[in-house]
């Protein structure tokens, strides 16, 4: 997981995107998932972690209702940024989410 110049992989930082998101996690719910074989095409889950929600979602769909105002939004490789769930476009990529409030 890290290249020959010592440098993190870009799966070395998914990994540890999702360990610090996700890690210790009390409960999940599936809200919507596609698959084809084994492949998930679209999902979208909510993480319960102490007193917050994270949402993890890619695919095409829409985001879950709950999901609107100031948001943040986590990608893949640890970079957040905070915008308005409005502006937000699902990818093949999955992203994390945290209501702002």
């Amino acid at each position: 997981m890290i290249d020959s110049s010592g440098k993190p992989t870009p799966l070395f930082s998914a990994h540890q995107t999702i360990a610090l998101k996700l890690g210790s996690f009390q409960e999940v719910e599936t809200i919507k998932q596609q698959t084809r074989g084994k492949t998930i095409l679209e999902g979208q889950y909510s993480f319960s972690k102490d007193d917050r929600v994270i949402y993890v979602l890619w695919g095409k769909g829409r985001l879950p209702t709950k999901i609107e105002g100031e948001v943040r939004v986590t990608d893949i490789s640890g970079n957040a940024k905070i915008i308005t769930s409005d502006s937000i476009r699902l990818t093949s990529s999955p992203i994390f989410i945290e209501i702002i409030e």
